[in-house]
């Protein structure tokens, strides 16, 4: 954990897989699960619901949160628990939730922005910063791919042209086009001239021009 400790009802993230803790649905605790905190206890154990949408706790047929907490103990949340209010398009992948807010930036890739703004079942927003360049843990935002953009809708249309998926063995293997070159179609003279006079001698003689 860092500085801020969580409390109740905080949302958390556990950062490691833990089949030693159940789920209310049978399941076990796993890497980016998000739950709420609902008790904080003295030796630093957390009581904590599951905010999955499965199993038989799903509200109104829509989806919720279990209501059953479990007990996270003490030394799985010094290490693996992390405050769960934002998460990286990775982490949220699998995860629905009733509005994403998603922030972007150059050098996002569009599976990234696909999978970010998939995430909210009643609305996804987007948000492009402009006027600052921080660092990010978003390793995609890294590198920027081309000029920079002055506008929003640029740093969109960047994200929209940047592909992050690896070309297949395929891909990578198939030959370039072969490029052609092109040939007017205004002056067929000039081109049947040119032709000719490269032909050299044949068994017609010289090369002739019409």
């Amino acid at each position: 954990m860092g500085p801020r400790r969580p409390g109740h009802p905080d949302r958390i993230t556990t950062r490691r897989n833990d089949r030693a803790q159940r789920l209310p649905d049978g399941g076990h605790v796993r890497n980016g699960e998000t739950f709420t905190v609902t008790a904080v206890h003295p030796d630093g154990s957390l009581d904590a619901r599951p905010t999955r949408e499965t199993g038989p706790d799903k509200v109104n047929g829509h989806g919720g949160a279990a209501s059953t907490s479990i007990r996270l103990p003490a030394e799985y949340v010094a290490e693996h628990v992390e405050l769960g209010y934002a998460v990286t398009a990775h982490r949220a992948q699998s995860t629905t939730v009733g509005t994403a807010h998603v922030i972007t930036g150059v050098g996002m890739a569009r599976e990234h922005l696909y999978v970010a703004m998939t995430r909210g079942r009643d609305a996804n927003h987007v948000y492009v910063p402009l006027d600052h360049r921080d660092g990010m843990d978003e390793a995609h935002h890294g590198v920027a791919t081309g000029p920079a953009a002055a506008t929003g809708r640029e740093v969109l249309e960047q994200i929209l042209a940047t592909a992050g998926a690896e070309p297949s063995a395929t891909e990578q293997l198939a030959p370039a086009p072969m490029s052609r070159r092109p040939v007017s179609a205004r002056r067929p003279q000039a081109r049947d001239r040119f032709l000719a006079s490269t032909r050299g001698p044949g068994r017609d003689g010289p090369g002739l021009t019409r």
